[in-house]
């Protein structure tokens, strides 16, 4: 499954949407030894690693007022090469994203801290083209019924950052 979030996709209004299936949480990775990051103010003055072509709203005003720098990789691998190499102080990560990477790169991951300050937290969903075998209601429902019993959260609180 591919995160996927209507405002994302140029067609959306052509696709159908499910419910929220989870949320898509971005946060600050930094070297260990940081103070923490708790308001997106607190990253002035900081170089920021970003992943080309993802925007982020909420710190646009950091970067046009020239009161931090937009440090851009190609892909999230290259993100704590770049902490580590000191080419940039911190760095946009999703949760989700980063505890996968994390549990394959455990010695490597011991070196870096994520902070409580929450960048961006969109729902995700799945989309269905007209034409899909499955149903949007059925879909729907089987949402519905791995929020009510629970398995859902289960699967996922083995995949978000725990402070």
């Amino acid at each position: 499954m591919r995160n996927a979030n209507p405002d994302w996709f140029a067609n959306s209004a052509r696709l159908n949407w499910s419910h929220e299936i989870y949320p898509l949480t971005e946060r600050m990775l930094s070297l260990k030894g940081q103070p923490p990051l708790r308001q997106l103010d607190d990253l002035a003055g900081k170089r920021i690693g970003t992943i080309h072509g993802y925007h982020y709203p909420s710190l646009e005003y950091l970067w046009s007022g020239n009161r931090s720098e937009r440090v851009t990789e190609a892909r999230f691998d290259l993100l704590p090469k770049s902490l580590e190499k000191r080419l940039s102080d911190v760095a946009i990560v999703t949760e989700l994203t980063y505890v996968w990477w994390a549990r394959g790169h455990a010695q490597e991951a011991a070196s870096f801290k994520i902070h409580p300050l929450v960048v961006s937290s969109q729902p995700t969903m799945c989309a269905l083209s007209q034409r899909s075998p499955v149903k949007l209601d059925q879909l729907n429902r089987a949402i519905d019924r791995l929020h009510k019993s629970g398995r859902l959260k289960t699967l996922m609180s083995h995949y978000l950052w725990q402070e």
